[in-house]
């Protein structure tokens, strides 16, 4: 199954240096609207060949434009989300909270640049220092929003999953 991503966590882990982690055997794609909105925001720096691009068809298109206008979701996320649910995506990668809940109304799985990041910890695919690190390029050295209370939360969760990664070694 693959899942369809929206602009932010490609676009916050490549900021933090934390793009491959997506790359952990999951099928990417996106659409032509996150392209150019990557490409606006990282002039010059080209999508991964692993993240496909795909074109939404009419359908997607057609609801995507309505939320649009209807000024929900902007261009990449309704794009992308339209395209997540009418190609039966297994989920949606995305740190917009309105786009979180479109795909969670549309039974979408959803998850973030942190899901992202506590995922490939809890896989025990990095290091408990690697995975230290790349929680403090993610917030520092991106433009993620992460409130105080969520940054509390994400901290608390490392630490059990390395200390479950720990003690089931």
């Amino acid at each position: 199954m693959h899942w369809i991503a929206d602009t932010g966590p490609l676009l916050h882990l490549h900021q933090a240096g934390l793009l491959d982690l997506l790359n952990s055997g999951e099928d990417i794609r996106t659409t032509p609207a996150v392209v150019a909105e990557w490409e606006s925001k990282v002039p010059g720096a080209n999508l991964p060949e692993w993240v496909r691009v795909e074109k939404p068809g009419p359908n997607a298109i057609r609801i995507a434009k309505s939320w649009r206008e209807e000024g929900l979701l902007d261009r990449g996320e309704a794009e992308s989300l339209a395209h997540a649910v009418i190609g039966k995506a297994a989920g949606y990668l995305t740190d917009d909270t309105a786009a979180r809940e479109f795909a969670r109304e549309e039974n979408l799985l959803v998850r973030g640049s942190l899901g992202v990041l506590l995922m490939t910890v809890a896989r025990n695919r990095l290091s408990a220092g690697a995975a230290r690190t790349a929680w403090h390029r993610l917030a520092h050295d991106s433009t993620l929003w992460i409130s105080p209370s969520l940054r509390r939360e994400v901290e608390t969760a490392l630490e059990r999953i390395l200390t479950q990664n720990n003690t089931s070694e």
